[in-house]
């Protein structure tokens, strides 16, 4: 009697065409809004000194990662406090980049420009699931965010060589993160990932064509500044 082995189950990512294989993100370096106890999101402040600073070591180590790489693309939230953070890194690499809306961070609505105080006068009562809660008039949930940023990326990943940069915020990094490792609206539920200030997230297909995460909020490069 023929033994039959059972095939596999189906792998829909092991089959997919990888567009982009390499993908570093960098959160912006410390904005004015972090030293004038204004909310984040939109609220558009420039970097600080320490900022710029910031940047400039997170530019250096940029380059180190790609000093291998001949086909590189970088993009970035079109937010100042991001595209400052960018522009050190083109000037580091020679490269040009392009400003994104859709990598912006969270929109908070009325909260913008206002300080925390202020902008806790018009919070809304927090509701759940806690995703699709909205914080601030005019805003957006955490869930609308989300699906934004993956539409960018999956209109960037068609676009770009294999290895692309991006540079982007805290929340909106955590989306990133989530977008490469594919994980649906319910997949992604209780996962979440800390993204300091100018720190750089490294994520690759491996060869077993597995989205793996080589490293997540380093550090390390902004040592000598702090």
């Amino acid at each position: 009697m023929e033994t039959r082995v059972p095939s596999p189950p189906f792998n829909i990512f092991a089959y997919r065409i990888e567009l982009m294989k390499r993908l570093i993100l960098v959160r912006h370096g410390q904005s004015e809004h972090h030293v004038r106890g204004l909310t984040g999101g939109w609220t558009d402040t420039p970097l600080t000194p320490f900022g710029v600073t910031q940047a400039e070591a997170a530019a250096d180590r940029c380059k180190d990662l790609v000093s291998q790489e001949t086909s590189i693309s970088l993009l970035s939230s079109d937010l100042l406090r991001a595209s400052q953070t960018a522009e050190r890194v083109a000037k580091r690499l020679g490269l040009a980049c392009q400003l994104d809306p859709g990598l912006r961070e969270i929109n908070n609505g009325m909260a913008v420009g206002l300080t925390w105080q202020e902008a806790r006068k018009i919070e809304l009562p927090e509701t759940l699931p806690f995703e699709h809660w909205l914080p601030y008039p005019d805003g957006e949930s955490i869930f609308t965010m989300t699906e934004r940023v993956y539409k960018a990326m999956d209109q960037i990943e068609q676009l770009c060589p294999s290895t692309a940069i991006v540079v982007s915020h805290g929340i909106a990094g955590v989306a990133l993160i989530q977008w490469w490792l594919r994980l649906d609206a319910q997949s992604r539920k209780g996962i979440s990932f800390e993204l300091d200030t100018a720190s750089i997230t490294e994520l690759c297909v491996n060869s077993r064509r597995e989205r793996t995460i080589v490293r997540l909020n380093e550090t390390a490069h902004l040592s000598a500044i702090q």
